[in-house]
């Protein structure tokens, strides 16, 4: 059976620090960890705390990912706020997501690629490496409903079905602001599940290149579509505030 949750291929643009409205749209943002690491003046705009954090990661991969991720994370919203990227100062939900004001956004990461979502309202998003040798069996009775269960096996590959599913429940409770502090069982994946309260959420799954695989969550009243925007080393050059 074919994945039908899986949007067509993506159209990516250019992004290289061209202001963008977040009212007119919600925006995902593509990044390549190494199309930046050896070009980003590490300390230029991390806070004390994030370039300590980074210090403490054991491999490689995951510090050049922690820092890029941060540090494209604080020069996007920059731009978005018209500040200098090292102004901006987090708040934190009572689920400690961060947040800044008028701004909605999300990170997620994976080997080589971060993914950053932004609207005016909620919003969640998910990457995973799409492993074809993880043994996801011992997950789907303790993770997955029955009904999951069935669209993971009904199909010719299973693996694209786990991560679609898996990818969306992450990206659904980020978007009500939880994590995966719930029992992913309780958590839908399907498209006639999503709800949180009286609101109604819309979540989308597709490919990155062949091997990662991530799903957005957006609420349904938010009629503006996301616009998807491959962020290119020409932002490192960006020096409006």
């Amino acid at each position: 059976m074919e994945n039908t949750l899986l949007h067509p291929p993506i159209e990516w643009k250019a992004y290289d620090g061209q202001q963008l409205e977040i009212t007119e749209h919600s925006h995902v943002f593509k990044i390549q960890i190494d199309n930046f690491y050896e070009s980003i003046e590490k300390k230029k705009c991390l806070s004390d705390e994030e370039y300590q954090k980074a210090q403490r990661f054991v491999r490689s991969i995951d510090k050049e990912n922690y820092i890029v991720r941060k540090y494209i994370l604080r020069l996007i919203l920059s731009i978005f706020l018209k500040i200098p990227a090292s102004e901006i100062t987090y708040s934190y939900t009572g689920k400690r997501k961060p947040e800044v004001s008028g701004i909605h956004f999300n990170v997620s990461h994976t080997r080589n690629y971060a993914i950053l979502a932004l609207s005016d309202y909620p919003i969640g998003i998910d990457i995973e490496l799409i492993n074809t040798v993880f043994d996801f069996a011992t997950l789907l009775d303790l993770c997955f409903r029955p009904k999951e269960v069935k669209f993971i096996h009904d199909s010719q590959n299973p693996v694209i079905n786990f991560f679609t599913l898996w990818t969306r429940k992450e990206a659904y409770l980020k978007a009500i602001g939880t994590g995966l502090t719930e029992d992913l069982i309780n958590v839908p994946a399907l498209p006639d599940d999503y709800k949180n309260g009286q609101v109604l959420f819309d979540v989308s799954s597709f490919k990155i290149e062949e091997q990662y695989l991530a799903s957005l969550a957006i609420p349904k009243n938010a009629s503006r579509p996301p616009k998807y925007w491959n962020v290119t080393p020409d932002i490192l050059f960006y020096s409006g505030f």
